[in-house]
Protein backbone atom coordinates (compact mmCIF):
# COMPACT_ATOMS: atom_id res chain seq x y z
CA UNK A 1 0.00 0.00 0.00
CA UNK A 2 1.22 3.52 -1.46
CA UNK A 3 1.96 6.48 1.50
CA UNK A 4 -0.51 9.45 1.24
CA UNK A 5 1.18 12.25 0.02
CA UNK A 6 0.32 15.32 1.78
CA UNK A 7 2.54 17.57 -0.63
CA UNK A 8 0.54 17.94 -3.39
CA UNK A 9 -1.26 21.59 -4.10
CA UNK A 10 -4.61 20.04 -4.60
CA UNK A 11 -5.34 18.98 -1.08
CA UNK A 12 -7.99 21.52 -0.09
CA UNK A 13 -5.83 22.03 3.55
CA UNK A 14 -3.29 22.46 2.03
CA UNK A 15 -4.94 24.97 -0.28
CA UNK A 16 -6.66 26.74 2.49
CA UNK A 17 -3.34 26.87 4.76
CA UNK A 18 -1.36 28.71 1.89
CA UNK A 19 -3.66 31.37 1.27
CA UNK A 20 -2.35 35.10 2.52
CA UNK A 21 -4.25 37.01 5.13
CA UNK A 22 -5.31 39.04 1.98
CA UNK A 23 -6.98 36.06 0.54
CA UNK A 24 -9.01 34.77 3.77
CA UNK A 25 -10.09 38.90 4.43
CA UNK A 26 -11.62 38.86 1.00
CA UNK A 27 -12.72 35.20 1.22
CA UNK A 28 -14.21 36.09 4.54
CA UNK A 29 -15.87 39.36 3.54
CA UNK A 30 -17.34 37.81 0.35
CA UNK A 31 -19.05 35.27 2.34
CA UNK A 32 -20.15 38.06 5.19
CA UNK A 33 -21.71 40.08 2.48
CA UNK A 34 -23.58 37.65 0.47
CA UNK A 35 -25.12 36.25 3.53
CA UNK A 36 -25.88 40.12 4.85
CA UNK A 37 -23.95 40.21 8.18
CA UNK A 38 -21.48 43.02 6.73
CA UNK A 39 -20.56 45.69 8.89
CA UNK A 40 -21.54 42.94 12.28
CA UNK A 41 -18.67 42.37 14.68
CA UNK A 42 -18.37 38.51 15.01
CA UNK A 43 -18.03 36.43 18.44
CA UNK A 44 -20.34 36.30 21.25
CA UNK A 45 -22.58 39.09 21.64
CA UNK A 46 -21.72 41.97 24.78
CA UNK A 47 -24.57 41.02 27.11
CA UNK A 48 -24.68 43.13 30.37
CA UNK A 49 -25.91 39.79 32.10
CA UNK A 50 -23.63 37.62 34.24
CA UNK A 51 -22.42 35.27 31.58
CA UNK A 52 -19.22 33.65 34.20
CA UNK A 53 -19.29 32.22 37.14
CA UNK A 54 -17.37 31.85 40.05
CA UNK A 55 -16.04 28.50 41.24
CA UNK A 56 -16.35 28.16 45.09
CA UNK A 57 -15.71 25.23 47.15
CA UNK A 58 -18.41 24.54 50.02
CA UNK A 59 -18.12 21.52 52.98
CA UNK A 60 -20.88 20.08 54.31
CA UNK A 61 -21.47 17.59 56.78
CA UNK A 62 -22.39 14.44 55.05
CA UNK A 63 -26.11 13.88 56.15
CA UNK A 64 -26.37 17.74 54.65
CA UNK A 65 -24.63 16.74 51.41
CA UNK A 66 -26.92 13.59 51.27
CA UNK A 67 -30.14 15.51 51.98
CA UNK A 68 -29.48 18.22 49.75
CA UNK A 69 -28.69 15.57 46.87
CA UNK A 70 -32.05 13.97 47.86
CA UNK A 71 -34.23 17.36 47.57
CA UNK A 72 -32.59 18.06 44.44
CA UNK A 73 -33.33 15.18 42.97
CA UNK A 74 -37.46 15.13 43.42
CA UNK A 75 -37.15 18.24 42.42
CA UNK A 76 -35.45 17.56 39.12
CA UNK A 77 -32.40 19.95 39.32
CA UNK A 78 -29.08 19.97 40.30
CA UNK A 79 -27.25 20.58 43.42
CA UNK A 80 -25.70 23.55 42.02
CA UNK A 81 -28.95 25.00 40.95
CA UNK A 82 -30.65 24.22 44.19
CA UNK A 83 -28.34 26.02 46.14
CA UNK A 84 -28.10 29.13 43.77
CA UNK A 85 -31.77 29.62 44.39
CA UNK A 86 -31.49 29.72 47.89
CA UNK A 87 -29.00 32.15 48.13
CA UNK A 88 -31.01 34.19 45.62
CA UNK A 89 -34.05 34.06 47.89
CA UNK A 90 -31.63 34.97 50.80
CA UNK A 91 -30.09 37.45 49.23
CA UNK A 92 -33.38 39.17 48.09
CA UNK A 93 -34.50 38.96 51.73
CA UNK A 94 -31.71 40.57 53.06
CA UNK A 95 -31.55 43.55 50.59
CA UNK A 96 -31.41 46.24 53.23
CA UNK A 97 -28.03 44.97 54.33
CA UNK A 98 -26.93 45.17 51.23
CA UNK A 99 -27.53 48.15 50.35
CA UNK A 100 -26.42 49.54 53.89
CA UNK A 101 -23.06 47.95 53.21
CA UNK A 102 -23.19 50.04 49.49
CA UNK A 103 -23.54 52.63 51.45
CA UNK A 104 -21.21 52.63 54.60
CA UNK A 105 -18.32 51.41 52.10
CA UNK A 106 -18.75 53.69 48.99
CA UNK A 107 -19.80 50.87 46.39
Amino acid sequence: MAKKSFNEITNPALQFMTQTEDTRAAASESVDTAAGFKGLKRGRPTSKEETKSKRVNLLFLPSVHEDITKIAAMKRSSVNDLINTLLQDYIEENRELIDRYNQTFGE
